[in-house]
């Protein structure tokens, strides 16, 4: 009864959006949308940046923001900031030639076969499940998914085992496939000392300070503590095995970032710092649980360690694409194993087998995503 009672509701919202109908669409108007509105951030961030930079003035640039008016992440003139949610933003966004979004919850808005949608989605490579492949889907979830999907023109893809697994398995997704690898990794691929230099300025660092990342992903848990992870320990190990001095930052998820309290730990917490993609560009070592981030980092070649201490409850509830043995990524499940791994870690090693990774996993990653889906949007106007 529940679903019956969000399907009316959906259905009503379709029907009041389509008369945004009667306004005409700007065909050079791009609207962009991450994470429903709450950050100005991963692929879409780097799509409007390029456009911004290379297309000069060929496109009219629009981003919905749960909370504009203190968001200082956009600096742009040309770039219209509008409250997400808002009727001006729907009027906007029912009037965009493009609407470039990295999650999949417009599907209560009736497009036109006139405007063109890009899903980016927020994650590459083949780890753990999502979408139809979860476990424990409820009805409205799949049904409202399967008609943005159905909506949705193209699906820019990181690997052949994205589309495989995730797009096509997961998803459904039967519309064009962009072989293109993820925009926002561009940046990993970049050789740029001034720019992790202003990186490394903005988060207090100096250009001598090694930077370990801990970021893990979200699991039904109300704490950090219960990641358990042993910093003083991991420090000690990084200093044993690298030398130099080491900081280590803590990127928890946006439901956990409040919960953490800094000043009682050996840490930085960077939680609050919205471009996850600039991290990983000045950091020497990841360390993840499952998170597609370890998909981003691997672009580096710099080493990833898994810190999974829950591996066997969240294979049960949660399961993975593939075998977490087949990643490349050091796998540990407690401060022991993390502590001796980092000791004997083998540089060389590690990264013969994310090369090997890359190309069984078929990687479209090349550093031009962004180029790439201009010259789309180009041909499109």
């Amino acid at each position: 009864m529940k679903d019956f009672f969000k399907l009316l509701i959906f259905w009503a919202c379709r029907a009041f959006f389509s008369l945004f109908s009667i306004f005409p669409i700007r065909k050079n108007r791009v609207t962009f949308v991450s994470y429903k509105g709450a950050q100005y951030s991963c692929n879409p961030k780097a799509v409007s940046e390029y456009l911004l930079t290379h297309c000069k003035d060929q496109f009219e640039v629009v981003w919905g923001l749960d909370d504009p008016a203190t968001y200082d992440g956009i600096r742009d003139e040309r770039v219209t900031v509008i409250k997400h949610g808002t009727l001006k933003f729907y009027k906007l966004l029912c009037t965009s030639r493009f609407i470039i979004t990295n999650v999949d919850y417009l599907s209560y808005i009736r497009f036109r076969k006139e405007q063109y949608i890009i899903q980016t989605w927020h994650g590459g490579g083949s780890y753990k499940k999502v979408g139809a492949q979860t476990k424990n889907i409820n009805y409205f979830t799949a049904k409202r998914r399967s008609y943005f999907n159905a909506r949705t023109d193209a699906f820019i893809s990181s690997s052949a085992i994205f589309t495989r697994d995730t797009i096509q398995g997961s998803f459904h997704f039967q519309g064009q496939i962009l072989d293109y690898g993820m925009p926002r990794n561009d940046l990993l691929f970049t050789k740029d000392p001034e720019k992790a230099a202003q990186i490394k300025k903005r988060l207090g660092l100096s250009e001598e300070q090694h930077i370990l990342l801990y970021a893990p992903t979200y699991r039904q848990i109300i704490k950090y503590t219960d990641y358990e992870l042993d910093e003083s320990r991991l420090k000690t190990a990084l200093q044993n095995r690298f030398g130099g001095e080491w900081v280590i930052l803590y990127r928890l998820h946006p439901m956990l970032k409040d919960t953490f309290d800094a000043a009682s730990h050996d840490v930085m917490d960077v939680s609050h710092y919205n471009d996850m993609q600039e991290l990983l560009f000045v950091s020497d070592i990841l360390i993840t649980d499952y998170s597609s981030s370890m998909w981003d980092f691997s672009l580096t070649h710099r080493p990833c360690f898994l810190f999974a201490t829950d591996l066997r409850s969240y294979q049960n509830e949660r399961d993975f694409y593939t075998d977490i043995h087949s990643w490349p990524f050091i796998l540990t499940e407690n401060n022991d194993e993390l502590a001796e791994k980092i000791a004997a870690f083998d540089e060389e090693h590690y990264v013969n087998d994310v090369i090997a990774y890359h190309e069984a996993s078929g990687s479209y990653e090349t550093g031009s995503a962004c180029r790439k889906v201009a010259e789309l949007m180009r041909s499109k106007l």
